[in-house]
């Protein structure tokens, strides 16, 4: 577990906006973003869409996030 969270750290140190997607404390925009800039809103907005079903099928993944 301690593994886990120093990687989600380092996840969170790259793109804070990804995890209040994932557990939907934000809310995701109707449509992919037209650019995408690293760090940015658009870049977590845009890994969220193409990746979000692979957490929810992930048990416990969503859970994490959200405790954390």
């Amino acid at each position: 577990m301690a593994d886990a969270k120093s990687q989600l750290k380092q996840a969170i140190k790259s793109n804070e906006h990804v995890i209040g997607y994932l557990t939907g404390k934000k809310r995701l925009p109707k449509n992919h973003p037209e650019y995408i800039s690293l760090g940015d809103s658009s870049e977590a907005t845009s890994y969220v869409m193409a990746n979000k079903d692979l957490w929810e099928e992930t048990k416990g993944s969503l859970e994490f996030l959200k405790a954390y």
